[in-house]
């Protein structure tokens, strides 16, 4: 039903007539088509714990991506390969030189301090025109250019449709639909910034069907595969929406293309910043901003505004006046924003995550709104301008940023693991999992023992929720899943606590290192091997090669790394316990007969 009101709803907002109607028809059943072959899959691949796919599964795969060509066909005519191309072309001179000058006529501070140049596989990157020390302020982003939900809330044309429930509630949505809306019109305020924005990402919505194929075995593949049919019903839902609740710019321009750049923009660049018009939250992050500054730079906060205004890089602005509030936006602590400038600088892994070890990368700067941006280290005249983008594992970078960072103590991926149903003890072994306030997930399911449970594996330590998972399962006395004292089983996985039988301990290892072992054996390193010798001795090759395809042999690399690492630290945990174990056994004898 809804697709037939839709499709009404499309006729009249775009004429009736002939080619159009059949344009109509077409876009509307290859998507009703790509929501049915996504809702298939997606029941297929709901408890699957192995990163292998059956023959009939890889077809349905190659199913989705063929519908989605045919949709991109409906779309665009005889006109997507060339969008295609158009959409993997660089940022060029001339849009740099103008988001420059766009940032100079905006008072960007300290503009001069950077120069936006190519940085390797990373794309565009900030460097630095001068040396610039720890703490100080390499550039500052007034509030004005702060691509907010309220800057997008209060856009004239789109302001009454984005009122609209179903729109408002996603502040995502609302960030997407106006780049959609803004993307091709040069005269907008914005056009400077959306043009230095990426054409293409290396998201998983943007990948072939081969791409799919080269993580077989990978613990990336099902996440990833998860990510695709989820943009895809997403996008469905969406255009629906759009066009039963009168959309304000003609449906045909929210092309699958446009919407996963769109999408692909928004979630890799978007960043959750204090609601300024919220008086309380302006107050409290005031004094959270100046603690953590003056432990940064051995300065409070009158020192800091002193020394900022005797080299200049304080800004001017004058203090953000209180502004009447219709959004439904008012009382929330943060709103999404998605920040020029400060977008374009790249990663930097730290080994110590804490904000005082790694220096402060960003603050706002709670009198203007503004934000002052500051290197997490001293940073020498053209070396790269880089922040830290937070506590992910390794395998999210790759989903949600599109690239693999580099290596750092921090390295992790979740591993798929499952419960042996066949085990008498099951329903004791899921209640204290569930116990710990760790696996809550599994008390809505309606067989948990059958879920796979996605333990998070880091390559340098081993994580309490991951090791008291293993403990669980190799527990073979109800006695020691019975929590004896409330917080037992918490306290375990918070602070990495063995049940206190030796032997458990011993087989929780075996079956850690017998995981990750056999993620190993499926483990396609042989793939990685045959490609490198492939583009061996081959600059033309190697330089011809898709991003994807780098970016998921780099993942692979990572992967292989990553599994090798922490085998040897689960072993050498096992060794150390069965000697442990072997010395208690021998003193026993020795302290009876005494």
């Amino acid at each position: 039903r809804q697709s037939i009101q839709s499709k009404k709803r499309l006729k009249r907002m775009s004429g009736r007539g002939g080619p159009q109607t059949e344009k109509i028809d077409r876009v509307v059943h290859e998507l009703g088509r790509l929501d049915q072959l996504v809702v298939a899959f997606a029941a297929l691949l709901n408890g699957k714990p192995d990163m292998t796919f059956t023959e009939s599964q890889w077809k349905i795969l190659s199913e989705i991506l063929e519908t989605i060509e045919k949709l991109r066909v409906a779309q665009y005519g005889g006109h997507a390969k060339e969008h295609n191309q158009a959409a993997t072309q660089q940022r060029s001179r001339k849009e740099i030189v103008g988001f420059l000058k766009w940032l100079r006529d905006n008072k960007v501070a300290d503009v001069e301090n950077i120069k936006i140049e190519q940085s390797g596989e990373a794309g565009l990157g900030l460097f630095a025109a001068k040396d610039i020390k720890k703490g100080q302020v390499a550039f500052n982003v007034p509030p004005n250019i702060i691509l907010s939900t309220y800057a997008v809330w209060e856009h004239p044309k789109l302001k009454a449709f984005f009122k609209k429930p179903q729109i408002a509630s996603s502040e995502s949505l609302l960030l997407m639909l106006f780049l959609i809306s803004e993307q091709y019109n040069s005269s907008s305020f914005w056009y400077p910034y959306i043009s230095m924005m990426p054409k293409s990402y290396t998201l998983p919505f943007f990948w072939t069907f081969d791409d799919f194929k080269f993580l077989e075995g990978s613990s990336l593949l099902i996440p990833a595969v998860w990510n695709l049919i989820s943009v895809a019903r997403y996008y469905h839902t969406v255009f629906m929406s759009l066009a039963e609740l009168s959309y304000p710019i003609n449906p045909f321009e929210f092309t699958w293309d446009r919407f996963i750049w769109a999408y692909g923009t928004v979630y890799t660049r978007q960043n959750r910043i204090p609601n300024m018009r919220n008086a309380d939250v302006r107050a409290a992050a005031q004094k959270l901003t100046d603690a953590l500054l003056q432990k940064v730079t051995g300065l409070d906060a009158e020192q800091l505004r002193k020394a900022e205004a005797a080299d200049g890089s304080e800004s001017s602005e004058p203090a953000a006046a209180p502004v009447a509030d219709d959004s439904p936006y008012a009382n929330q602590e943060y709103v999404m924003a998605l920040i020029p400038l400060f977008d374009m600088c790249n990663h930097e892994p730290v080994n110590d995550p804490s904000p005082i070890a790694r220096g402060s990368s960003e603050e706002f700067d709670f009198n203007n709104g503004g934000m002052p941006v500051r290197p997490i280290k001293d940073t020498k005249k053209g070396e790269e301008i880089n922040i830290f983008y937070g506590l992910r594992h390794t395998s999210d970078f790759v989903l949600a940023n599109g690239f693999v960072p580099q290596p750092s103590n921090l390295d992790a991926f979740t591993l798929p693991c499952r419960l042996n149903q066949a085990d008498p003890l099951i329903e004791a072994k899921v209640a204290a999992l569930i116990g710990s306030g760790h696996f809550e997930a599994l008390a809505s399911m309606p067989k948990p023992a059958s879920v796979p449970v996605q333990l998070v594996v880091n390559r340098n330590r081993i994580q309490g929720r991951t090791m008291f998972f293993f403990r669980v399962l190799a527990a073979q006395d109800e006695k020691l899943l019975k929590e004896t004292k409330a917080g037992r089983f918490r306290n375990m996985v918070e602070n990495d606590v063995a049940f206190e039988d030796n032997d458990t301990e011993l087989r929780a290892l075996m079956l850690y290192s017998l995981r990750i072992q056999q993620q190993l054996n499926r483990f396609p390193a042989d793939r990685v091997a045959e490609l490198e010798k492939k583009l061996a001795g081959n600059p033309a090759a190697r330089s011809a090669q898709p991003p994807v395809q780098k970016l998921l042999a780099a993942w692979l690399k990572r992967e292989e790394l990553m599994l090798n690492d922490v085998l040897k630290m689960v072993q050498t945990k096992m060794d150390k316990k069965k000697k442990k174990i072997a010395s208690s056994k021998a003193a026993t004898p020795s302290s009876s007969s005494k």
